[in-house]
């Protein structure tokens, strides 16, 4: 691994948006292994040391490639990062496993907390400044879409007003389930200790300890809490 210039501009303001962003910086290098299109644009790649990088890719053609972006990355694997528009940043905590998802961050920020779990497939998409949080202890079935925006505008024919959500925010608390293919919607505000159905669309705030269905999802019950473990009592 080549590490960018020790003392360099770029790599002093990504540690300082970091933190500034209440993430940990310990124990984290710049990566001078991150592809070159990415770095030459100003961009920066944190890692602990020799972690395996994930895979980037270029941002969507209408936009290009990110300037000024932040990838704080503490767990490994088979996922994709795509970065575009002016300053985006995606941190994704330790002992996370986001195998086969994509995290496509325009603009904006999406943070996943320590111990995610990603069943394969997951797509997280902040765009137009939109913010993303996962709590710790997480996790994702298989397919599941976590969406600040709707990526077309929806007017009022009378008023011209746009009527769905532009660069929204996301907030899923601690240890929330999301089913098979459930989709997480701009300016959901999920409550720990929650189940998301399968299928289910959520937005809006959802309580915590409850399970959630439908679309929109609503609470169908209350005062629960739920476990990794499978077992018959």
């Amino acid at each position: 691994m080549m590490p960018l210039q020790v003392g360099s501009s770029t790599e002093d303001k990504a540690f300082a948006r970091v933190r500034v962003a209440g993430l940990d910086t310990e124990g984290l290098v710049a990566r001078g292994d991150a592809p070159d299109w990415l770095l030459e644009r100003g961009n920066t790649v944190l890692t602990l040391d020799g972690m395996p990088l994930p895979r980037f890719i270029p941002g969507p053609y209408t936009e290009g490639i990110a300037t000024g972006g932040v990838a704080v990355l503490r767990s490994p694997g088979d996922y994709r990062v795509m970065l575009w528009g002016e300053s985006p940043l995606v941190s994704v905590g330790s002992h996370s496993c986001l195998d086969y998802g994509e995290l496509r961050c325009g603009s904006g920020e999406i943070h996943i907390s320590a111990q995610f779990t990603a069943a394969g497939g997951m797509e997280i998409d902040a765009r137009n400044g939109g913010y993303v949080k996962i709590g710790k202890q997480s996790q994702c079935g298989p397919r599941v879409m976590i969406l600040t925006d709707d990526m077309h505008t929806i007017r009022d024919m009378h008023s011209g007003k746009r009527v769905n959500p532009y660069g929204g925010r996301v907030v899923i608390g601690e240890r929330v389930w999301m089913g098979l293919e459930a989709i997480i919607k701009g300016n959901a505000d999920i409550g720990s200790d929650s189940v998301i159905g399968a299928r289910s669309m959520a937005t809006g705030v959802l309580p915590a300890n409850s399970v959630c269905v439908g679309v929109p999802a609503r609470p169908v019950r209350t005062e629960i809490v739920w476990e990794h473990a499978d077992v018959p009592e």
